[in-house]
């Protein structure tokens, strides 16, 4: 895990305790969660009580569109500001901001942090470099 100070990046775990959404747990992908809203003792073992600021999600061909949609709503309900949903088939990412704001990027196009992670910038490309397109 990682974050330069911003905060802490974390791919998978730790599962994130979604404050105001009574025992809501979501494990996302990967998420990055400021430094001002870790817990002063540091993250132990268990979850992070915390809403990332940012969150990675990869969909799954088994996952219903229903449970993803579950998913964004409780990260925004709970303070998420970014979410980029990767779909590793079609090469694409739906960028979504707790403002309502959607946009999907495409292979020519470039993911940035918004104000969430500032100066941040990577080609949707460079995401799906080792994958092997699917026909």
């Amino acid at each position: 895990m990682g974050g330069g100070g911003l905060g802490v990046v974390s791919p998978s775990t730790p599962a994130c305790r979604l404050p105001g959404l009574a025992d809501t747990v979501r494990l996302p992908g990967a998420a990055l969660v400021r430094a001002g809203a870790l817990p002063p003792g540091g993250i132990g073992p268990g979850w992070i009580s915390a809403a990332p600021d940012l969150v990675v999600e990869i969909l799954s061909p088994s996952e219903p569109a229903s449970e993803l949609d579950a998913k964004v709503r409780d990260y925004f309900a709970a303070g998420t500001r970014l979410i980029w949903v990767v779909d590793p088939i079609a090469r694409i990412v739906d960028v979504r901001r707790r403002d309502g704001l959607a946009r999907r990027l495409t292979e020519t196009e470039a993911l940035d942090g918004a104000d969430v992670l500032p100066g941040f910038e990577l080609s949707v490309a460079q995401l799906f470099v080792r994958l092997a397109r699917q026909s």
